[in-house]
């Protein structure tokens, strides 16, 4: 996967005319052959669809995550200044 990385252009530094040239287009899009050619060869370009993850499993994956402990934490320890007045010396 890294060599393959590795032999794509920086898509991001080369001009307009290099990147259509690379990818055989022209600025006014394919001609028709040509676009169902590249449907036939390369597919449609969609995401495949996954299955859809529950809002129950989204937030029970918070959990996972050591940083939800110290938010935990810290409204614990907020929540038990405030019960006992020292929260009122901020």
């Amino acid at each position: 996967m890294e060599y393959y990385l590795a032999m794509q252009p920086r898509w991001h530094n080369i001009s307009q005319e290099e990147a259509l040239k690379r990818l055989d287009s022209r600025r006014a899009g394919l001609i028709e052959d040509e676009a169902a050619r590249r449907l036939e060869r390369y597919g449609a370009n969609e995401l495949k669809r996954g299955r859809k993850t529950s809002p129950l499993v989204v937030f029970l994956r918070q959990f996972l995550s050591p940083l939800i402990y110290v938010m935990l934490v810290a409204a614990g320890g907020k929540n038990l200044l405030d019960n006992e007045g020292a929260g009122n010396l901020f």
